[in-house]
């Protein structure tokens, strides 16, 4: 996985010290190869949509933190929640970090539990 932070700290660095060179210095030291390589990262940046993902202890702390059910709905109980699809995951079963739940997914269901 690229890490995107890096590249936008090299390009805040470039900008900040272009930025303090005149205009003349700046056409001196421009780099068409740094200019395409970050317009390209920016790009991928972009393009990238990429749904935030909550783990179940998340989820179940979210529930007790902002009072959404009270109990808190014990972890079996989500687990068959992301098992029979009333929340939306990452897969069809559990990976290393177990249920990944979309967070748009879990919104959507606190949502219906009002009736909206």
């Amino acid at each position: 996985m690229f890490d995107h932070s890096f590249l936008k700290m090299i390009w805040i660095a470039e900008v900040a010290d272009i930025s303090e060179k005149s205009t003349s210095d700046r056409e001196k030291y421009a780099d068409p190869r740094k200019d395409r390589i970050i317009r390209n990262a920016m790009k991928q940046m972009n393009e990238t949509n990429i749904r935030p993902k909550l783990r179940l202890s998340e989820v179940q702390r979210l529930i007790e933190r902002n009072r959404i059910i009270v109990p808190t709905p014990s972890r079996r109980t989500l687990t068959n929640m992301c098992e029979d699809g009333r929340l939306e995951t990452a897969s069809d079963q559990p990976g290393p970090m177990g249920w990944l739940v979309y967070e748009d997914s879990f919104w959507q269901w606190v949502k219906s539990l009002d009736g909206e």
